[in-house]
């Protein structure tokens, strides 16, 4: 029968000068992630915080609906240099915005609206 040789060769083996693109981006993508949990993991002091604090919109505290899983959001929606606040809401998928008015105060919430209706972004159930 035929004869073979059977060659093993370490992973690191390649010939003088050649390049793995799949090895090399595999290694850049490890040291991004490396680099993004050192950051995370870096200890923030208390004092780096500012005090919370509650905001109003117009006269009326802006409260989020039970159960409270709002991810308020600053934007300048109406692109006039004042940040507007965007609060959502979890249970049927609208958001409210309170028109920035400067120094983060706002003005009373509205519904967002599409095309004249109250936007809704669909929910998980």
């Amino acid at each position: 029968m035929g004869r073979y040789v059977k060659i093993i060769l370490s992973e690191s083996a390649s010939p003088v000068g050649a390049r793995d693109p799949d090895r090399e981006h595999t290694f850049m993508k490890r040291l991004a992630v490396l680099l993004l949990m050192a950051g995370a993991a870096w200890p923030v002091a208390a004092s780096e915080f500012e005090k919370p604090m509650q905001l109003k919109g117009g006269d009326e505290i802006i409260k989020v609906e039970a159960p409270g899983y709002a991810f308020p959001c600053l934007a300048d929606l109406d692109r006039d240099g004042k940040a507007d606040l965007l609060v959502g809401q979890f249970k049927e998928g609208k958001i409210r915005v309170f028109k920035g008015l400067g120094a983060m105060k706002f003005g009373p919430g509205e519904w967002l609206k599409a095309g004249g209706e109250v936007a809704q972004v669909p929910g998980v159930w």
